[in-house]
This record gives structure tokens, C-alpha cells and sequence, in this order.
């Protein structure tokens, strides 16, 4: 079965999740208005290395990928392994980046390690990691909607397993596979801070998505956001990716990157995937 989004599309919101993480590092945990506007990696804020990396959720992100190619499909304990060989190893990090899971990740990992049940997320967490590394769960299961949906509960469920979480993930998953973007809502304002709680992510990301009709218009208005920038970057870059494709990701912004041909080859070989288990 055809996916219902091209290759160049899928390269987009593989990429983008990176380059929007990426553009959120400069000013992540700043408070809006106090930092020089990011125009660009390596353009405002505080200087960027000549190759731009990004945070632990693109790790994260690619240990997903990881995991699925491998796998052929959803394997929860190989992911949780994943992610515990980043947390102790660096395993897919940037150069130079220690692990920095949130505090409802590390306590999921602890609780893995100690039970051996991968989907270890706390049920009251409400954070926004299972819509930040999503991308990998839509290009592998997005020939079937309802699949792509049910997995990326089960991405969410790992680290955080709260109702607002999963649904979150789902209905992320769902505008990702179907490219229905106007069914986002346009709140009129963006939060008052954007903490990393999914909701406050959620309305910076919606608010974002109505500020501009290019993917550097969108992404530029959420990471100026400030607070938790690398999350709404990353979401909306996602989200951006899939409307305007690679094709529409500025050119110097991928020159830039860090491990931009491994994420890119990453995105072919899930987007040809076909899960054995869909």
C-alpha cells in the first residue's frame, strides 16, 4: 500500500524534526524577548558551531528510526535498550552533547532497567517528548493511518504515558500521515510560556504554524518563542516538512546540519518500509 506523502515529504519531516531542534538550541531555556531573534543556525542567539547539532529528542528520534529498520517494525524493549545506550553512552548524540533526558524519561529508563516492561512512562507525565521524536513512527507506518496512530501511542507510553500524551501522539500522527494541516486549530496568541508540557507545546506549535506560508516563516515564529524551543521547533518542523517538503527547507540551513546525509538516508529506508507487523 502507497503512502500518502512523497519521498521528498517524508525527507521533510525527518529533517525538519532535526533542523527545527537544531534552530530551538540557540535560545532553549531563554525567556521570551530576551535574546536576539534566531534568523538562522548560526544566526542569533548565541553562536552555533559551523555545523549545527541538535538535542537529545533528535537522538531519541533516531534510536526510534534505528530501532524500526532493524526490527521491521515496532520492537518496545529494543527501543527502551536505545534509549538507555544514549543516556549512558552517547549513543546517536551529536559530538560533544551529553544525554540530557528530561526527568520523566530518566525516570522511565530507571524503571525499565529495573523491571525489564519497556513501556515504563509515568501516567500523571505530561511532557511533550512522544510528539518531538515522532516523525520515524509516520514514515514507517504511515500506509495505514489507523497504524501510524496506534503506534505512536505506543512511542509515547515509553517515557510518557499520560491520556493527554498518547492522544496527542496519535492525532500528531494522524495530520502527519494525511497532511490535513488546516484542521489545526489558530489560537489568536501564542502561550505565555512555552514549559514543555505537551499543551503549551501544542499552542505554541498551532500558533506557529498560522505565522508565515514558508517552512522558515513557521519554524523562525516558534523557536522565537523561546522556553522550551528545541520541542516546538522540532514539532514544527515536523509539521512543516510534511506541508513544504525538503524542497522547502532553506538550503543553507541543511548545509548546515550535523549528520544531515545519515538522517537523510534514514528517511529513505523508512519510507520504503513496509512493517511486517501493520
Amino acid at each position: 500500500m502507497q503512502k500518502p506523502f512523497s519521498e521528498d515529504q517524508a525527507h521533510g519531516m525527518l529533517i525538519g524534526l532535526a533542523v527545527g531542534d537544531a534552530l530551538g538550541m540557540a535560545v532553549a531555556g531563554q525567556a521570551r524577548g530576551c535574546f536576539a531573534p534566531v534568523t538562522g543556525l548560526g544566526a542569533g542567539g548565541p553562536t552555533q558551531p559551523r555545523t549545527a547539532q541538535w538535542s537529545g529528542a533528535v537522538s531519541m528520534a533516531l534510536c526510534l528510526a534505528q530501532m524500526l529498520r532493524s526490527a521491521n517494525g515496532w520492537d518496545a524493549e529494543d527501543a527502551m535498550k536505545r534509549f538507555v545506550n544514549w543516556r549512558d553512552f552517547g549513543y546517536l548524540a551529536a559530538p560533544g552533547r551529553h544525554a540530557d533526558p528530561d526527568k520523566e524519561t530518566r525516570a522511565a529508563l530507571l524503571a525499565f532497567e529495573a523491571s525489564g516492561n519497556p513501556y515504563s512512562g509515568g501516567a500523571e507525565t505530561e511532557g511533550s517528548a512522544g510528539i518531538v521524536r515522532l516523525a520515524p513512527v509516520v514514515l514507517g507506518y504511515g500506509a495505514v493511518k489507523e497504524s501510524a496512530m496506534a503506534v505512536a501511542q505506543l512511542q509515547s507510553r515509553l517515557t510518557h504515558a499520560s491520556p493527554i500524551c498518547q492522544r496527542a501522539a496519535a492525532n500528531l500522527a494522524e495530520v502527519l500521515v494525511t497532511g490535513e494541516h488546516g484542521r489545526l486549530p489558530r489560537p489568536d496568541a501564542p502561550p505565555g510560556a512555552v514549559t514543555g508540557h505537551v499543551r503549551d507545546t501544542l499552542h505554541a506549535v498551532f500558533w506557529a504554524m498560522a505565522q508565515g506560508r514558508t517552512f522558515r516563516d513557521v519554524v523562525l515564529a516558534a523557536v522565537n518563542l523561546g522556553g522550551d524551543a528545541c520541542a516546538t521547533g522540532a514539532v514544527v518542523g515536523q509539521l512543516a516538512g510534511r506541508v513544504w517538503g525538503y524542497e522547502g527547507i532553506p538550503g543553507d540551513w541543511l548545509e548546515m546540519l550535523w549528520d544531515h546525509d545519515k538522517i537523510l538516508v534514514t528517511a529513505d529506508d523508512l519510507y520504503a518500509m513496509r512493517p511486517i507487523d501493520q
